[in-house]
C-alpha cells in the first residue's frame, strides 16, 4: 500500500526542522520517515524528537532494554516501520537475532530476570494499562526502582504511539 503522505526533505522544511533531519543524519546517518511526515507540523516533530529522545535516553535502564521492549510493542502491533528501525538499533546495541525472534515469540524465558519483567510490563499493557500486574510492577522496581518502572511504562506509551501514527499514515520503512 501507498503511504497516505509524501515525505518532507530538508529542503521543505523550517530551519528548526532541518536542525532535527541534521541529528539524525549525524546520529543515524538517515532521516527516519516518520520524522519526515511530522514536519508537516513543526510542532508535533519537535515535540516528538524531544519526547522520544527524553524517553529512549540511558537512565535506570538502559536503551539497550528499551529497544527490546519497543520491538515487542511493535511485534504486538505489528508495526513493520518501526519493527525495520527498531530492529538495526537493538542489534546495534547488542540484541542478536535470536534474541529478537524470542521477543516476536513472546517467549521470554532465556533473558535474566529483569530483563523478563520488563518484556512481561509491555504485553501487560499491550490492551491497555489496566493490564500491569503488582507482580511485574514490583519486579520491574526491585530490578530498576522507581525511575525504571516510570522509563519503562513511557517506552510502551510511546511505541503505541508511534506505531499507531505510522500504521494510519502506511509509512514506508525507511532505508
Amino acid at each position: 500500500m501507498e503511504p497516505r503522505l509524501k515525505t518532507l526533505g530538508p529542503e521543505d522544511v523550517t530551519d528548526r526542522a532541518r536542525a532535527i533531519f541534521d541529528a539524525f543524519l549525524r546520529e543515524r546517518g538517515n532521516i527516519p520517515n516518520m520524522f519526515r511526515t511530522l514536519a508537516h507540523v513543526p510542532p508535533l516533530l519537535e515535540t516528538a524528537f524531544a519526547h522520544f529522545r527524553a524517553v529512549m535516553a540511558p537512565g535506570a535502564v538502559t536503551p539497550r532494554l528499551k529497544e527490546m521492549v519497543a520491538l515487542r510493542v511493535s511485534y504486538r502491533n505489528r508495526c513493520d516501520y518501526c519493527l525495520g528501525s527498531h530492529t538495526k538499533l537493538a542489534a546495534k546495541l547488542g540484541v542478536s537475532q535470536a534474541q529478537m525472534e524470542a521477543i516476536q515469540r513472546g517467549d521470554f524465558s532465556e533473558f535474566d530476570e529483569g530483563d523478563r519483567a520488563a518484556l512481561t510490563l509491555a504485553d501487560e499493557t499491550y490492551a491497555d494499562g489496566h493490564g500491569l500486574s503488582d507482580r511485574t510492577s514490583e519486579l520491574v522496581r526491585r530490578h530498576f526502582g522507581d525511575a525504571g518502572l516510570v522509563e519503562l511504562v513511557a517506552v510502551v506509551g510511546l511505541f503505541h504511539y508511534f506505531n499507531r501514527f505510522n500504521n494510519a499514515l502506511r509509512m514506508e520503512v525507511t532505508k
